[in-house]
Protein backbone atom coordinates (compact mmCIF):
# COMPACT_ATOMS: atom_id res chain seq x y z
CA UNK A 1 0.00 0.00 0.00
CA UNK A 2 1.33 3.43 -0.91
CA UNK A 3 2.11 5.64 2.11
CA UNK A 4 -0.03 8.76 2.28
CA UNK A 5 2.11 11.03 4.42
CA UNK A 6 5.69 9.78 3.87
CA UNK A 7 7.98 10.55 0.93
CA UNK A 8 11.64 9.96 0.13
CA UNK A 9 13.76 13.11 -0.01
CA UNK A 10 17.55 12.99 -0.42
CA UNK A 11 17.62 9.36 0.70
CA UNK A 12 15.62 10.02 3.88
CA UNK A 13 11.99 9.48 4.75
CA UNK A 14 10.13 12.76 5.18
CA UNK A 15 6.76 13.09 6.90
CA UNK A 16 4.42 15.67 5.35
CA UNK A 17 3.12 17.21 8.59
CA UNK A 18 0.74 19.78 7.07
CA UNK A 19 -1.01 17.03 5.12
CA UNK A 20 -1.17 14.83 8.23
CA UNK A 21 -2.61 17.67 10.36
CA UNK A 22 -5.19 18.43 7.65
CA UNK A 23 -6.14 14.74 7.60
CA UNK A 24 -6.53 14.78 11.39
CA UNK A 25 -8.79 17.84 11.26
CA UNK A 26 -10.98 16.35 8.53
CA UNK A 27 -11.29 13.04 10.39
CA UNK A 28 -12.24 14.85 13.59
CA UNK A 29 -14.89 16.98 11.88
CA UNK A 30 -16.40 14.19 9.79
CA UNK A 31 -16.48 11.66 12.63
CA UNK A 32 -18.08 14.16 14.99
CA UNK A 33 -20.68 15.16 12.40
CA UNK A 34 -21.61 11.56 11.62
CA UNK A 35 -21.89 10.39 15.23
CA UNK A 36 -23.74 13.51 16.41
CA UNK A 37 -26.04 13.28 13.38
CA UNK A 38 -26.89 9.67 14.14
CA UNK A 39 -27.44 10.51 17.79
CA UNK A 40 -29.71 13.40 16.86
CA UNK A 41 -31.71 11.22 14.47
CA UNK A 42 -32.23 8.56 17.13
CA UNK A 43 -32.87 10.72 20.22
CA UNK A 44 -33.86 14.13 18.77
CA UNK A 45 -31.36 15.85 21.09
CA UNK A 46 -27.65 16.58 20.90
CA UNK A 47 -25.62 14.40 23.22
CA UNK A 48 -22.33 14.89 25.05
CA UNK A 49 -21.91 11.11 25.15
CA UNK A 50 -22.05 10.94 21.36
CA UNK A 51 -19.44 13.69 21.19
CA UNK A 52 -17.12 11.71 23.47
CA UNK A 53 -17.60 8.57 21.37
CA UNK A 54 -16.82 10.54 18.20
CA UNK A 55 -13.68 12.02 19.73
CA UNK A 56 -12.47 8.57 20.84
CA UNK A 57 -13.00 7.09 17.37
CA UNK A 58 -11.34 10.07 15.71
CA UNK A 59 -8.40 9.91 18.11
CA UNK A 60 -7.88 6.21 17.34
CA UNK A 61 -7.88 6.86 13.60
CA UNK A 62 -5.53 9.85 13.86
CA UNK A 63 -3.09 8.16 16.25
CA UNK A 64 -2.94 5.11 13.99
CA UNK A 65 -2.15 7.31 10.97
CA UNK A 66 0.51 9.26 12.88
CA UNK A 67 2.23 6.16 14.23
CA UNK A 68 2.20 4.60 10.79
CA UNK A 69 3.74 7.73 9.24
CA UNK A 70 6.40 8.24 11.91
CA UNK A 71 7.46 4.59 12.14
CA UNK A 72 7.61 3.97 8.38
CA UNK A 73 10.82 2.16 7.42
CA UNK A 74 12.87 3.08 4.37
CA UNK A 75 12.83 -0.53 3.13
CA UNK A 76 9.02 -0.59 3.22
CA UNK A 77 8.89 2.66 1.27
CA UNK A 78 11.22 1.32 -1.41
CA UNK A 79 9.17 -1.86 -1.72
CA UNK A 80 5.92 0.07 -2.26
CA UNK A 81 7.42 2.60 -4.66
CA UNK A 82 9.52 0.12 -6.62
CA UNK A 83 13.06 0.23 -7.94
CA UNK A 84 14.42 3.59 -9.05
Amino acid sequence: MKPLFVRMKNGHCTVHWPRLVAFAAVVLIVTTAIVEGLSFLLTHTLSVGALVVALVFAALIVVRAMVRAVSYQEEELEMTVGPS
